[in-house]
């Protein structure tokens, strides 16, 4: 069989063939479908030719839309719609070229909509719903004339072949008479000429009559269908009769009763009627907004119509600046309720929307969607209309009138308020009907900041929505969920869930009546709101009860009435009005207090799927949210943006993308988990912390694990708020002494091997602390890499060295303006190129730290302008006056080791000058604590919402390092979990050790969390991985076994075995060297797993296929024993992530968190990859030489071409991106330098940005995930840098397919390096690489730049 239409040679058939069509009950995806169309109209299809049809249309009663650009035609009548893609342009042409020959064309085709795919059906005057009763009849009229010549044609062909040409005749002059009837029923409510509102022309009463009775068909008498055709005439001219007897009404007939004396003036608002606007009618059930009962159009029924989806060009409307909302309140004399709140024809409505709550600038908002609609039922215009949240921020349209509430002091005007506000939600579905809803995915989110807006998918199934806003005096939150039933030609949708109002002590709570789609199986759609809504105060008993009038043929429509009842049940204000017009409080007979009416809706409503102005604006990203959506947003969607764009094709793909990566991700159990708003017995309450975490960026990735600026800075700013909270003046940090050896003890205070990431976590967390008021003294000042004889060594490095590597974080810390720096217990002794040219190798004692005028003097004070003070560590200070004059400002605790006899001064005018800066002089938190005595002071609790961030922070610093088959995240097919190893419980002495019996930290027992040390603190709470792992199984009944021993390997391969996964929890500690802790005294002792954690990762491989591990450790662990290990499908590097341990590491494994951090260091396959380690024995002044000079970590693996088991940089997510289109600009040419001294370092010749690096970014993977983007340097071969230099990073968070330009920033200090003759930095001649990719070994693109 041909898979194209073609023409065959049964005379009944007009065309055939194969196309694609959507599902009829699914509606998701297309299907292959053999479809017929014959000479009769009739198109029918079945899944083969041979097969059975299995539904047909008439395409005399339907409605053709089509999109040549996707090749789709969509079919729609009124007992089906057929969603039809071609195969082929020529299917297409085909089909179509067949399809317009049953196609009425209009009369005058210059008057037709251009590009329009609504039914134009233009009508005069205003009716109630007997007229649409009367047009219903008529119809049925039409059907059946239509159904005798489709009899008669049948009859009369068993008639001789000679009379066949007559009985053509006949069967056309009984069309012509249908379609004459039809004409007829259109103008049945025509009104005279000045009572349009529609624009029609004037049609005379008597136009039925002109109908000849010679249309009828020739039968013969006394014949069946004789007597078929003599009633159906009686009944038609019957018809007539009783069209004739319905006048045509004036909307000022209708409505509430005339005020007639009334003392109060009126007001503009109750004035100015504007008519209504010309509306075409369309299957979007368009609502008139007239008292006296609503009719509710649809297409004609006597020929097939066509409308062309694709984009035209339309009149560009002119944006407006949004107002305040409407007066209401005002008592008034009312001259009926008939006021039409839509605008003229010739007059744009002005847009009616609320300020923002705090809102920094006038945002100007667009008045219409930026292209047309999509198409009809089955086609995008679900994802512009019923995206998560956007629906639910529409019904808050007015919640002015929460505002006006908590103005009003008046129990019962305030509750009226509320009532008018409940009413109003319903206004936004005025022209519009139900439609099958967009589902959107699980925690997608949408905001709206002009009232404090949050809007989230909580659940799937069933599916609810819960929402949250909030205004000055006021707040609203509900559970938006529904079920539905099935009344025969009605659904009804039932809604599920509380509405909340506070309003002060005020607590109001309702339910929300039922909504029913009317006309389901025929005729328009409609909506209609009926029942009961008691609106309780559930602080003072009051209530209100609306009534949600049902409508009916014989009245009017959408009519609310409403009491206010005291709490002890007496009448105290009746309201009246329409959920669609109006809310007054009724105050006597003819009396009426306005309290809400509908703002007007745009000119082109129904056009636009029946948006009310607000809603228009809703997906729109307006200069105030570029760059603050987070990703969850339904704004950021591809799909939404590629209609919002225009680009319809590329929507459409996009959509049918995203909702089958959302059916994968449900299938696989990595659906996201609800972010801002947890469950509360039947409902769901937000959480908090939205719009905080917005103002403070949306970036996720860790302190130093995953390069994120906006993190470093709010962890500064929390332990600054920590700080002060107990008294503290200067908080002794940042660290940021390098990772120059992997073994380290104090590795895990610090960010990591490269400077230029650990300059950047100085300066964020220095700028976040200091923002709380607390002073930061960076540390240790200089070379402090190592714990073993940190105060009996001298660390001799090279001047060039020293510059690039070590002090860069110290510079950036100066940059940021640091209070304070503390100088470190070792000696330090900067040899000189010309120094080491001279081939001295015979040993110079250094000199210590803080009396060392070269680093101190030098290089802090002089190159730098350091203008604070400096401290030394505790008891690092060696001597007095030498100490002072070399640039030690204060030393701790004081002289109590040498015993000199001389001090320096406690109290410096640099501090003073900091305290006055961060306003310590006055008004600080007193001191509440001893740090010395635990058991003095008083107990201060400054943790706030740090929890948070905490968790925040250990999500983000989670990384992913092997992911084999997608073993994660965890899918919903899992039955079976073993947890393993002592790792993944709490310490058997508890979070803190019994009675502090680990000093700071110092055992590893349990999960690792924070290393030991001064650089630690107890833990208010630890969770435990094995709890959080547990606490989210349970609920969907997967079993979970452990085995938490380390050293019970026969214990853990039992709990291992047969389980669909088993998660091994491996740890490796360190700290500081006061403390010695299994034998290792603050440094490492090796770069393996603890307690033998690399036998039981083996042992639980060999009887699990599915063998996941975790590792928390201060640094990086050796893993060749395992790691290649076909059972060993992932790894995750938890590092240490604090209280919230063991709910960060379960958000990655089941999916509600994408990882996106990197490695800050290297991971070797062996201890010997690495260019040092530790000086563990020596006696007196032990040296530690720096003789790897600027080769350290990845620039050592790089410059050596060693393969690390995983570089610098590295980490997976669950998502995948793209890089490309890469561009370089800008020069170091040019500008004027400041001379060589004091303050050099900071010069802004140096500093200012001079060249530019962009490149685009996209997500080209199936889920949300944040990029880290890095950027290299490679100068030229005649510096003997390394081969690579990190000299910037970003973390990008990107929807699935989006894209974003990414820019990096180059200063000349960028480009330049430490030149030791002219002790100055110089940019070198030469050819620059540029690299940018996402880790140290994983460069995506390449660039040069010549200086």
């Amino acid at each position: 069989m041909s898979q194209h239409a073609h023409r065959v040679s049964d005379a009944d058939i007009l065309l055939q063939g194969w196309v694609l069509k959507k599902r009829r009950k699914r509606m998701q995806g297309f299907a292959r479908r053999y479809f017929v169309l014959r000479q009769s109209g009739v198109l029918s299809y079945s899944l083969h030719p041979s097969l059975p049809t299995r539904d047909q249309i008439q395409l005399s009663r339907a409605a053709i839309s089509s999109a040549p650009g996707r090749k789709d035609i969509h079919v729609d009548s009124d007992t089906a719609t057929f969603h039809i893609k071609c195969l082929s342009t020529e299917d297409f042409n085909r089909w179509m070229s067949a399809f317009r020959k049953f196609i009425v064309q209009p009369d005058n085709p210059a008057t037709a909509p251009r590009g329009s795919y609504s039914r134009s059906m233009p009508r005069t005057g205003y009716y109630n719903r007997a007229g649409a009763l009367v047009d219903e009849i008529g119809q049925t009229i039409t059907e059946l004339y239509a159904s005798l010549a489709v009899v008669s044609e049948e009859e009369l062909r068993r008639r001789s072949q000679s009379t066949i040409s007559k009985i053509k005749a006949d069967k056309d002059r009984v069309r012509e008479h249908a379609k004459e009837h039809s004409t007829a029923m259109l103008s049945i409510f025509k009104g005279k000429k000045g009572n349009s509102s529609q624009g029609s022309s004037e049609a005379p009463a008597d136009e039925h009559a002109s109908i000849a009775p010679s249309t009828r068909p020739s039968l013969t008498p006394g014949t069946s269908l004789h007597r078929l055709q003599t009633a159906l005439d009686a009944l038609k001219y019957q018809h007539i009769a009783l069209s004739n007897l319905i006048p045509v009404l004036n909307p000022a007939d209708m409505g509430f009763p005339i005020a007639r004396t009334s003392p109060l003036p009126s007001t503009s608002e109750a004035d100015e009627e504007p008519p209504s606007p010309q509306i075409s009618s369309q299957r979007l059930s368009i609502l008139s907004n007239h008292s006296d009962g609503s009719i509710f159009y649809d297409a004609p029924e006597y020929g097939a119509e066509e409308f062309v989806l694709e984009s035209v060009a339309t009149e560009e409307t002119p944006s407006v600046q949004l107002s305040g909302s409407p007066q209401a309140g005002d008592d008034l004399e009312w001259e009926g309720s008939d006021s039409d709140s839509e605008p003229s024809n010739d007059e744009e409505p002005a847009l009616n929307a609320h300020p923002p709550t705090e809102a920094k600038q006038q945002v100007t908002y667009r008045t219409q969607l930026p292209s047309p609609p999509a198409g009809d039922e089955g086609s995008l215009f679900a994802v512009l209309k019923k995206n998560v949240g956007k629906r639910v921020a529409e019904e808050l349209e007015y919640h002015d009138l929460l505002a006006q509430a908590a103005q009003s002091q008046d129990p019962v005007e305030r509750i009226c308020y509320v009532a008018a506000f409940a009413v109003s939600e319903y206004a936004s579905t005025k022209h519009r009907s139900g439609r099958k809803g967009f589902n959107p995915m699980l925690a997608e989110t949408f905001e709206d900041a002009r009232m404090k807006f949050i809007g989230e998918k909580v659940c799937h199934n069933p599916v609810i929505l819960a929402f949250h806003a909030e205004g000055e005096g006021w707040e609203v939150y509900a559970t938006s969920g529904g079920k539905t039933k099935f009344w025969g030609k009605s659904l009804e949708i039932i809604p599920q869930g509380l509405v909340h109002v506070k309003i002060g002590k005020d607590h109001y709570v309702w339910t929300r009546p039922s909504s029913f789609m009317r006309n389901l199986m025929m005729g328009t759609k409609y909506l209609e709101h009926t029942g009961k809504m008691t609106i309780d105060n559930q602080t003072t008993g009051m209530r209100c009860v609306l009534d949600f009038k049902e409508g009916g043929y014989w009245g009017p429509a959408n009519v609310i009435v409403g009491s206010v009842l005291s709490p002890s049940g007496e009448t105290q204000m009746v309201l009246e009005g329409k959920w669609d017009e109006t809310v007054a409080q009724k105050l006597d007979s003819s009396h009426y207090r306005l309290l809400w009416k509908i703002n007007p809706f745009p000119r082109n409503a129904p056009e636009y799927y029946g948006f009310t102005s607000f809603g228009i604006t809703l997906n729109e990203i307006t200069p105030d949210l570029e760059g603050h959506l987070p990703p969850t947003d339904s704004r950021l969607r591809p799909d939404v943006r590629a209609l919002e764009e225009g680009r319809v094709d590329v929507a459409e793909e996009e959509k049918l993308r995203v909702e089958e990566l959302q059916r994968d991700r449900r299938k696989r159990g990595a659906d996201r988990q609800p972010r801002w708003f947890k469950q509360v017995g039947e409902e769901w309450q937000y959480v908090g912390g939205y719009w905080e975490q917005r103002a403070q960026g949306w970036k996720d990735i860790n302190v130093a694990a995953t390069f994120n600026r906006t993190l470093m800075r709010q962890r500064g700013a929390a332990m600054g708020a920590e700080f002060k909270g107990k008294g503290v003046h200067v908080a002794l940090g940042p660290m940021m002494n390098l990772m120059r050896v992997p073994a380290a003890g104090r590795n895990w205070e610090g960010g990591g091997g490269d400077p230029f990431l650990s300059g950047e976590l100085a300066f964020e967390t220095i700028t976040g602390l200091q923002s709380s008021g607390v002073q930061a003294c960076a540390k240790h000042y200089i070379n402090n890499e190592q714990e073993h004889f940190r105060d009996s060594s001298s660390s001799n490095v090279d001047d060039r060295t020293e510059h690039e590597l070590y002090a860069h974080p110290f510079l950036r810390s100066v940059q940021a303006n640091v209070a304070a720096v503390m100088c470190s217990y070792s000696e330090s002794q900067e040899q000189s190129v010309m120094f080491l040219l001279r081939a001295q190798v015979d040993s110079v004692n250094g000199t210590f730290s803080c009396e060392n005028d070269q680093t101190l003097n030098g290089i802090l004070k002089g190159e730098f302008g350091f203008q604070g003070y400096v401290m030394s560590d505790w008891w690092a200070t060696h001597s007095g006056a030498p100490a002072v004059n070399a640039g030690l400002d204060m030393t701790m605790p004081g002289d109590t080791t040498t015993n000199s006899g001389q001090t320096t001064p406690p109290l410096t005018q640099g501090d003073m000058n900091n305290r006055y800066l961060l306003e310590q002089d006055s008004g600080f938190p007193a001191v509440n604590f001893d740090a010395w005595q635990s058991s003095a002071g008083t107990h201060v609790n400054v943790q706030a919402d740090h929890a948070d961030l905490i968790r925040t922070i250990g999500d983000a610093s989670t990384v992913l390092l092997k992911n084999s088959n997608n073993a994660l995240p965890f899918t919903n097919s899992l039955k079976s979990i073993a947890v393993i190893g002592n790792g993944a419980t709490n310490s058997s002495k508890g979070p803190n050790g019994i009675s502090l019996s680990y000093t700071d930290r110092g055992g590893d027992d349990g999960v690792l969390a924070m290393g030991w040390g001064s650089g630690t603190d107890n833990f208010p709470y630890l969770v435990a991985p094995v709890d959080a792992i547990t606490a989210r199984t349970k609920p969907v009944g997967i079993t979970v076994t452990s085995s938490l021993s380390d050293t019970d390997l026969t214990g853990a391969a039992n709990a291992a075995a047969n389980k669909d996964v088993a998660l091994v929890f491996i740890t490796a500690d360190s700290g500081e060297g006061y403390i010695t802790v299994e034998g290792n005294a603050g440094d490492r002792n090796n770069l393996s797993a603890w307690h033998g954690g690399d036998a039981l990762v083996e042992q639980v491989a060999s009887v699990n296929k599915n063998t996941i591990v975790v590792v928390n450790s201060v640094g990086p662990i050796t893993m060749e024993g395992w790691i290649d290990h076909p059972n060993v499908t992932a790894l995750v590097w938890s590092g240490l992530p604090g209280q919230e341990a063991g709910n960060a590491v379960a958000d990655v494994l089941f999916g509600a968190y994408n990882p996106g951090a990197k490695l800050p260091f290297t991971i070797g396959k062996s201890a010997s990859d690495y260019p040092t380690e530790i000086i563990a024995n020596g006696n007196g002044i032990v040296p530690i030489p720096y003789t790897e000079g600027l080769f350290i970590d990845y620039r050592h693996f790089d410059s050596a071409n060693i393969a690390p088991r995983f570089e610098f940089g590295f980490g997976l997510s669950y998502t995948t991106f793209e890089y490309t289109d890469l561009t370089v600009t800008g020069s170091t040419t040019g500008g004027t330098r400041q001379p060589i001294g004091p303050g050099a370092a900071l010069d802004p010749w140096l500093h200012d940005s001079v060249v530019t690096v962009s490149f685009t970014l996209t997500n080209n993977g199936t889920v949300a995930g944040t990029e880290v983007p890095q950027l290299y340097l490679s100068p030229p071969a005649s510096t003997n840098s390394a081969p690579l230099n990190l000299k910037g990073f970003d973390s990008v968070p990107l929807a699935p397919g989006q894209s974003t330009t990414v820019s990096f920033s180059l200063s000349r200090y960028s480009f330049a390096t430490w030149d030791v003759p002219s002790q100055s930095w110089q940019i070198p001649t030469g050819v620059t690489g540029i690299a940018v990719g996402a880790s140290s070994r994983d460069i995506r693109l390449r660039a040069s730049f010549t200086n």
